[in-house]
């Protein structure tokens, strides 16, 4: 029998390593990617997302322990499954948490309204606003489609906002509106689509003096 080096069976990473090492990183993978998921929607939404991928999980795990063998590819098969339950339950909130968006009705809000069209208007605040008004007090904004307002605060330590209203005595609930921030600050205010006539913007902290009009269409 000979003794030399290349008659040895070559050395093989045992399989006892091989499964927990791929496992964690099977778990990171998805814990990274399904986090994402999770962040981009409501808090509700993330949590029943987070229920039924974790009972996935179980039922997925609890299958590939009954068998008697575990091979490579059923761990791989494990892997697709979560990975399968988790983006259909992430498009599942996804789609729910849009359509209660939809039916909700809130006011439109800078950053947090519908996507604004390719129109995009300016309205600034400059020093002083408080009592010389905004600088531009009538905008012009096309009807029937969403359009953007950037908002341009130059006033130091001044909080402004601006607010919009179909009623020239701002009687009614805003159509859109910004939040009150001091300057020097500048914020994106979304405005859904408008029917044809003259709507009326204010600043809501500063309302006797910064005021204005846009006519749309």
């Amino acid at each position: 029998m000979s003794d030399r080096p290349n008659d040895r069976p070559p050395a093989r990473m045992p399989l006892p390593l091989l499964i927990p090492v791929g496992g964690m990183l099977a778990i990171g993978l998805a814990a990274v990617g399904f986090s994402r998921i999770l962040l981009s929607v409501e808090p509700e939404a993330a949590t029943a997302t987070a229920l039924t991928v974790a009972f996935g999980i179980l039922v997925v795990a609890a299958l590939v322990a009954r068998r008697e063998r575990i091979r490579a590819g059923a761990l791989l098969s494990q892997v697709g499954a979560v990975a399968g339950i988790a983006m259909v339950a992430g498009g599942i909130a996804l789609a729910v948490m849009a359509k209660g968006t939809e039916a909700g009705g809130e006011v439109p809000r800078g950053g947090e309204g519908p996507a604004g069209g390719g129109v995009v208007l300016s309205l600034t605040a400059g020093p002083g606003a408080a009592t010389q008004g905004f600088a531009e007090t009538k905008l012009t904004a096309p009807a029937g489609q969403p359009f953007t307002i950037t908002f341009d605060n130059q006033d130091a330590g001044v909080p402004h906002d601006v607010a919009i209203h179909a009623a020239e005595d701002f009687s009614d609930q805003a159509i859109a509106a910004t939040t009150p921030e001091p300057g020097p600050v500048t914020q994106t205010l979304e405005v859904p689509a408008l029917d044809p006539g003259t709507y009326y913007f204010r600043c809501d902290v500063h309302p006797t003096t910064m005021t204005g009009r846009i006519e749309v269409g």
